[in-house]
């Protein structure tokens, strides 16, 4: 949804699998908004106005629960971009 109000209107998904021991997923999308990293997830926050916010919650909430998940937010050129990262057991 970012990404349609965007100038630009860009979105990438991304995956690898470098080694048997981990796989990446990288999604990255344009936005309008300002963002501010330190709040990214944080329960009932969103940029897109009220009663958003829970898809970052719930994904920080699973990343938290398993030590076998790494996620890392950036944001670069106007690209909001999450790279999760699953390593295998």
């Amino acid at each position: 949804e970012a990404s349609l109000l965007s100038k630009d209107k860009k979105i990438g998904i991304e995956f690898y699998s470098k080694s048997e021991d981990d796989f990446k997923m990288i999604i990255s999308n344009t936005y309008s908004n300002e963002i501010n990293k330190n709040i990214i997830g944080k329960e009932k926050f969103s940029t897109k106005g009220k009663n958003r916010g829970h898809g970052l919650l719930l994904v920080n909430q699973i990343i938290r629960s398993n030590s076998k998940y790494e996620l890392n937010t950036d944001i670069r050129d106007n690209l909001y971009i999450q790279t999760i990262k699953i390593k295998k057991v």
